[in-house]
């Protein structure tokens, strides 16, 4: 089991001196990851979450904590593929691969906030589509010696994008979501799965229906046999936890920092870290 942090870009972690502190706290405590969250913007009448909730752009702020770092692993918990311009982030996601020495995880989901949706300029009933549509083209422009995609979205060809990225094919993808749809991607395209605020039993859920999935549904030879599990619990867990969710074949888990001052976080970190999870 690895323990990470999620949500390294919210609320306080907004701050840059304060995310600097906690980012080199949580690598000195041996943590093997943060994760940062997207909204573009937020409803407003809200739904599920304030509509003032703050938000750093989720691969600016991994940019940061590249640069803040040496050995962690930084993965997006997860970006919201159908409201970015798929060229523009084809070239993002490789900057941040190479600055990041190839630490980079790329965690997709296809949203559910249908005003955020609106406002970037995609609709709720085309997420999916736009999804796949988007993934292929960035690999087209990762992988390809002269790359090209003609869809219903995306539509290019006569261009080049380099430098390609670290990883050979791009970053490692990581799907999020709870979808049938999201359990194909997840099998055909995905390094590993990613669940936000599961439970063991919600966990459990999605890991019966993968393996009954991965019956019917081919998984490519380039990617491991072995898909990676990164689950956010719920509420702070401890050693019992950790155990519950290991039992069921989970690989990581990512906590959330409370929303407070920097000596809670900070408090909140040591207090959770690794060893004394009793996983160290």
């Amino acid at each position: 089991m690895k323990i990470g942090l999620t949500s390294m870009n919210t609320g306080n972690l907004c701050e840059p001196t304060l995310a600097r502190r906690i980012a080199q706290l949580a690598e000195q405590q041996g943590y093997d990851s943060l994760w940062t969250a997207e909204h573009i913007v937020m409803a407003d009448p809200p739904v599920r979450m304030p509509a003032t909730m703050r938000l750093l752009d989720a691969l600016h702020a991994l940019t940061f904590f590249a640069a803040c770092t040496e050995r962690m692993e930084l993965g997006t918990g997860v970006v919201i593929l159908p409201q970015r311009q798929p060229v523009v982030l084809a070239k993002e996601l490789t900057t941040l691969d190479i600055l990041s020495g190839g630490r980079f995880m790329f965690g997709i989901g296809v949203g559910w906030q249908e005003a955020e949706m609106n406002a970037c300029g995609a609709q709720m009933h085309e997420r999916g589509a736009r999804a796949d549509e988007y993934l292929a083209a960035m690999k087209a422009l990762w992988a390809s010696d002269k790359p090209e995609y003609h869809g219903e979205f995306v539509d290019f060809g006569g261009v080049q994008s380099y430098p390609r990225p670290l990883t050979p094919g791009g970053p490692r993808l990581v799907m999020g979501g709870y979808a049938p749809s999201t359990y194909r991607r997840t099998i055909q395209l995905a390094y590993g799965w990613y669940g936000f605020n599961r439970t063991v039993d919600q966990t459990r859920e999605t890991l019966d229906a993968l393996s009954s999935l991965r019956s019917r549904v081919r998984r490519p030879a380039e990617l491991p046999d072995e898909i990676e599990i990164t689950v956010a619990p719920p509420q702070p867990i401890d050693r019992a936890g950790v155990q519950a969710y290991a039992e069921i074949g989970v690989h990581r888990l990512v906590l959330r920092p409370p929303d407070g001052s920097s000596n809670e976080i900070e408090d909140f970190v040591r207090a959770h870290a690794p060893r004394e999870l009793g996983v160290a």
